[in-house]
């Protein structure tokens, strides 16, 4: 295995934390306050969020995925790089193809069932997210110690 330097440890712990508290942040508040947002300020109100979201989230899992695919490249598909790098994948897949869906349906109004629908299928990322910072902190603390 390619020697991996300690800044692209700490980095990728760095982008993965980050993410684990955007996403439950997203899954405990944002996503269930939907539900409280009145039907005629429903439209602006999901306008503003998928705006200021995005400007916070695509930065961070557009350097995920590059850090992620650069550590594969250096690794290996037999690395220990790779399986968070699938997990990666796994997140983007359900980003685009179950949440930013539900996302679109909710541009034309509020709807609680795709809210319900969005707040459940996000669990999906939660998890995913969670389980790759416990991951990575295990490799980075083994490669520290």
């Amino acid at each position: 295995m390619e020697y991996i330097s300690q800044t692209e440890l700490i980095l990728n712990l760095i982008l993965s934390a980050a993410l684990f508290g955007v996403i439950w942040m997203v899954q405990l508040v944002a996503y269930p306050s939907l539900h409280s947002v009145p039907e005629e300020d429903f439209v602006d109100h999901h306008k503003e969020y998928m705006g200021t979201i995005s400007w916070i989230v695509m930065p961070l899992m557009l350097a995920e995925i590059i850090l992620g695919g650069w550590l594969v490249a250096r690794s290996g598909v037999q690395g220990e790089w790779f399986f968070p790098f699938m997990l990666i994948l796994m997140i983007w897949l359900t980003t685009f193809f179950i949440q930013v869906p539900q996302h679109n349906k909710l541009t034309d109004g509020k709807d609680s069932v795709i809210i319900r629908k969005l707040v459940n299928g996000n669990w999906i990322r939660t998890f995913l997210w969670t389980f790759k910072l416990v991951y990575l902190s295990f490799i980075v603390y083994e490669a520290l110690v």
